[in-house]
C-alpha cells in the first residue's frame, strides 16, 4: 500500500512539474515584463506626476514611485529660494521627520534623519560639487563631524548619503523629465 501511494505521489509530482515546464514556455514570466521601478533611461518619459501650487510653493505627493522602500515622498519646490525638499512619508502620505533639502543657492543638500534606536536625530550637510558631507550635527545642532570622523562613522554616512542623493536625482529625472537643479531654477 505504501509503495503504491509513493508511486502515485511521484507520478503526480512528475506530471505537475512537466505541466509547469510547458506553461513556462508559453506564459510570460514576471521577469520578462518591464519593471515599474526600473531605473530611468535616456528615452524614459515623465510619469505624469504634476506639481500643484500651494501657498506660493509647488508641491507633489508621490505614494507609488519613491526610491526608498515602503515610503512615499512629499516634494516641495521653491523657485524663489532655489530649493527642492523631499520629505519621506508613509504609504498613506503622512510625513515623517526625515528629509533631504536640495539648495541650489549654495549647491548643498541638508538631510535630517532620526535614529529611533538612539532616540536622537542628526543633520547632515552635503556639498553637491564635492560629493561629500562637510558637517554633521546632532538634533541640537552640536557639531559631531570630528567625533564621527574619528569613530569611523563619517565615511559610511557619506557613502549612504551619496547613494541617497543619487537615487533622488535619478527618481526626479524619471518622474518629472528634468534634473532637480533645473526644476529649482524654474527651467
Amino acid at each position: 500500500m505504501r509503495k503504491s501511494a509513493f508511486i502515485a505521489l511521484a507520478a503526480i509530482l512528475i506530471l505537475t512539474f512537466a505541466g509547469c515546464q510547458n506553461n513556462a514556455s508559453t506564459t510570460p514570466t514576471p521577469a520578462s515584463k518591464p519593471s515599474p521601478t526600473a531605473p530611468a533611461t535616456p528615452s524614459s518619459k515623465p510619469s505624469g506626476l504634476e506639481f500643484k501650487e500651494e501657498n506660493g510653493l509647488l508641491t507633489c505627493l508621490d505614494l507609488k514611485n519613491s526610491p526608498f522602500e515602503k515610503s512615499g515622498l512629499r516634494i516641495t519646490l521653491d523657485k524663489g529660494k532655489k530649493t527642492v525638499n523631499f520629505v519621506k512619508t508613509d504609504l498613506d502620505g503622512k510625513s515623517t521627520v526625515e528629509y533631504w533639502l536640495f539648495n541650489y543657492s549654495n549647491n548643498t543638500v541638508t538631510k535630517y534623519s532620526y535614529v529611533s534606536a538612539m532616540g536622537t536625530g542628526y543633520y547632515y550637510y552635503y556639498d553637491l560639487a564635492k560629493n561629500e558631507i562637510t558637517k554633521l550635527e546632532d538634533k541640537d545642532h552640536a557639531d559631531k563631524t570630528e567625533s564621527s570622523r574619528q569613530g569611523g562613522r563619517l565615511a559610511s554616512a557619506n557613502d549612504a548619503l551619496k547613494d541617497e542623493v543619487s537615487k533622488l536625482s535619478a527618481y526626479f529625472k524619471q518622474q518629472f523629465g528634468k534634473t532637480i537643479a533645473d526644476a529649482a531654477a524654474g527651467k
